[in-house]
């Protein structure tokens, strides 16, 4: 059961991205998303309360991937810095594309620096 929600959750992550590449976040809805990923609306619904909980879920798995690598990486800062850029990187096309949530991505570095 958990590889099939880890499998749902990361069909209508794609999805997202891939929607993202052609509409604003604000235009996107949860029939277009649960259609591009293949799943049921109720499917959606069983991971996500609305829209703004699916980014919010989002959002918190940028943290927790970060706070990980940090925690992987304490005693050497260099790695750690380049670990998390390598991150960003490998999912600029996601992060570049929400533009309301850049201040977020810069918000989650400074908590993660500053705030532990």
């Amino acid at each position: 059961m958990q590889q099939r929600q880890t499998t749902t959750k990361s069909d209508i992550k794609e999805a997202f991205i891939q929607l993202l590449a052609t509409r604003n976040l604000e235009d996107i809805t949860i029939s277009q998303l649960t259609k591009k990923a293949g799943v049921n609306r109720s499917t959606f619904y069983l991971h996500y309360l609305d829209k703004q909980d699916f980014l919010e879920q989002l959002k918190e798995e940028t943290i927790t991937t970060v706070r990980m690598i940090l925690r992987k990486e304490t005693f050497y800062p260099k790695e750690a810095l380049e670990a998390i850029l390598s991150y960003f990187q490998e999912n600029s096309a996601f992060l570049l594309k929400l533009q309301k949530i850049q201040a977020f991505v810069l918000q989650t570095i400074f908590v993660l620096l500053f705030w532990e």
